[in-house]
């Protein structure tokens, strides 16, 4: 998904809002600190979907 960072977020923020990592979003957006991000920039945030039978046996 797509997400414009808006003033005050972080990336462990959005990374807890979305159920994403903080790494995958570094990763996905070719950053290097969790610092580099700035109100207005573009944001591919990596979300997963689980299957309501994973974990169930």
């Amino acid at each position: 998904m797509h997400y414009i960072v808006q003033p005050g977020d972080s990336i462990l923020e959005l990374a807890q809002r979305y159920h994403s990592h903080v790494d995958a979003i570094l990763k996905s957006n070719y950053l290097s600190s969790t610092e580099h991000i700035y109100p207005g920039m573009l944001l591919n945030i990596p979300t997963t979907v689980e299957s309501p039978l994973e974990g169930k046996e």
